[in-house]
């Protein structure tokens, strides 16, 4: 993931233990996160693709489908995330997410699912 995350951000010489760096590490780990935060637009499914591997979280995506509501992440989580440490993750960031959203933020961060964004699609019958 190191090399992957300096080839995109042009970080010529990159060795793995310049990742002990924190300058380094936070500009890398912030960049990955943008980055799978634009891919998988929500958080939780981003910090699944942060801890378990992006193609896994999308393979999981395939068979579950999309995860619109607070209902399907719980589901998706923990019957469809290959392993265990990854849910855990999931399931900890999300409260966190929480938490410090009510302490720093407008309590309103951790609302991922806005009332477009549950809707399903259903075909018109007549």
């Amino acid at each position: 993931t190191g090399a992957y995350i300096a080839k995109k951000v042009g970080y010529a010489g990159y060795a793995p233990e310049q990742l002990f760096d924190p300058k380094l590490n936070y500009r890398f780990g912030s960049y990955y996160l943008h980055s799978l935060m634009k891919r998988f637009k929500l958080f939780p499914l981003a910090a699944a693709a942060y801890n378990g591997g992006p193609g896994r979280v999308s393979r999981a995506l395939k068979l579950f489908g999309p995860v619109r509501t607070p209902q399907d992440l719980i589901v998706f989580t923990d019957a469809y995330l290959p392993f265990a440490e990854t849910r855990d993750y999931v399931r900890r960031t999300f409260v966190n997410l929480y938490y410090y959203s009510n302490l720093y933020g407008t309590g309103k961060e951790w609302k991922i699912f806005s009332k477009r964004s549950r809707k399903r699609v259903t075909r018109k019958t007549r």
